[in-house]
C-alpha cells in the first residue's frame, strides 16, 4: 500500500475524531446547534440599545446630568489650580482668578440644575447648555488674555512663510 494514498484518509479520520466530541459538547441535549448569525445579530442589537460607558444617551436622567456637569467643572478647577500654582502671578491675582472661576461655575451649575429640574434632560437642552458652557469658557479666556490655540496659530504662520519662501 502506498502511504501517499492513505494520508488524506488519515487526515480526514483524525479531523473527524476531534470534531465529533466538540459537536457533542456544543449540543449535549441533541438539539441542533444554535444559529451563529442570529446570535451575532442579537448581540449587535443589544449593543445599539445600551450606551457605551461614558457616552451620553438622551433623554438623560436629571441627577446624572448634574453629576456629569459637576465632574467636568471639578476637572476644570483642578486644571486651573495646577496652572495657577505653576504660574508666577501674585497671590492676589491668583485669588481673583479663582474667585472669577467660582462665579462662572456657580452660574453653570445653577443652569444645569435648572435644566435638570424636571428630572429629564433632552438632547436640545443639553446642546443649549454646552453652548453656554463653551461661551463662558471663551469669555474667561478672553478676560485672561488667552486665545485658544495661539501657539498653533504662530506655527501655522511660520509654515506659511516657509512655503512661500520655498516657491
Amino acid at each position: 500500500m502506498n502511504i501517499l494514498r492513505l494520508r488524506p484518509a488519515l487526515l480526514l479520520a483524525t479531523a473527524l475524531a476531534f470534531a465529533a466530541p466538540s459537536v457533542a459538547a456544543a449540543a449535549p441535549n441533541g438539539d441542533a446547534l444554535p444559529n451563529a448569525s442570529a446570535d451575532k445579530a442579537e448581540k449587535r442589537q443589544g449593543k445599539k440599545k445600551r450606551a457605551r460607558k461614558g457616552k451620553r444617551t438622551f433623554p438623560m436622567d436629571g441627577p446624572a446630568f448634574v453629576a456629569r456637569v459637576d465632574n467636568r467643572i471639578d476637572k476644570w478647577g483642578t486644571r486651573l489650580d495646577r496652572r495657577l500654582d505653576r504660574s508666577k502671578l501674585s497671590d492676589e491675582k491668583k485669588a481673583a482668578i479663582r474667585a472669577r472661576f467660582n462665579e462662572r461655575t456657580a452660574t453653570l451649575r445653577a443652569e444645569a440644575k435648572r435644566v435638570a429640574a424636571d428630572g429629564e434632560v433632552t438632547r436640545e437642552e443639553a446642546k443649549a447648555f454646552r453652548q453656554q458652557a463653551r461661551a463662558t469658557r471663551a469669555e474667561a479666556r478672553a478676560e485672561l488674555g488667552k486665545r485658544r490655540g495661539a501657539k498653533g496659530e504662530k506655527k501655522r504662520q511660520r509654515r506659511g512663510r516657509r512655503a512661500r519662501d520655498a516657491r
